[in-house]
């Protein structure tokens, strides 16, 4: 999986980290076309043949807000148009509309992060005979694995249709006791109950 696709990422920064620099030093990357093209040839040409398996995809967690906010004078976003050239090459995952944390995001708050994102896919690839293969609503990456301990973010989830969400191993509240097998909510320890909370390993 990888995150955050359509936005721009803060870079990390030795000096920042030490406390020597203000944030705003820090700078931003965002992946460009040529990156996105370059990445799905390697997948086609060197990674499927090296793992012997041709339907291996990349799963993308996306957030729909990004297109809007890239656009160049023209009113297009060369990043968008790559993607929408290539979807059939990955798996796609709502990763919310804006990247908003949801630790403390109300019911509608979250509702509307998931319905607009999910808006924003179906919007294009509705035409596509092979939507259901590539993309689901049914799973999520939520940002910065925010909002798994709050009972709104969780209930606003399961309403929308997502089952499955990811985890961070690096949490000990959401790690399972066993890391091949998921974890589900329960209102005791995440304030609503019945949402499978799959583990994923940081770097």
């Amino acid at each position: 999986q990888v995150d955050d696709l359509f936005l721009a990422s803060v870079l990390w920064n030795e000096r920042h980290a030490q406390g020597l620099q203000p944030d705003e030093s820090r700078g931003t990357h965002r992946l460009s076309a040529q990156d996105f093209q370059e990445f799905t040839r390697w997948q086609e040409e060197v990674f499927r043949p090296m793992a012997l398996n041709p339907e291996y995809r990349v799963e993308l967690a996306f957030n729909g807000s990004g297109p809007g906010l890239y656009k160049n004078a023209q009113g297009v976003d060369a990043l968008w148009e790559a993607a929408k050239a290539n979807f059939g090459q990955y798996h796609w995952l709502s990763h919310t509309w804006s990247h908003m944390d949801l630790n403390q995001a109300t019911y509608q708050q979250t509702v509307e992060e998931i319905k607009k994102n999910s808006d924003f896919i179906q919007a294009f690839f509705a035409q596509s005979a092979d939507m259901r293969r590539f993309y689901s609503g049914l799973s999520m990456v939520t940002p910065r694995i925010s909002g798994l301990l709050n009972k709104h973010a969780l209930k606003a989830l399961q309403d929308q249709g997502v089952q499955f969400v990811v985890g961070d191993t690096s949490r000990p509240e959401i790690t399972p006791k066993s890391m091949q097998v998921g974890l589900y909510t329960t209102e005791k320890l995440n304030g609503h109950a019945g949402i499978l909370i799959l583990p994923r390993h940081p770097t």
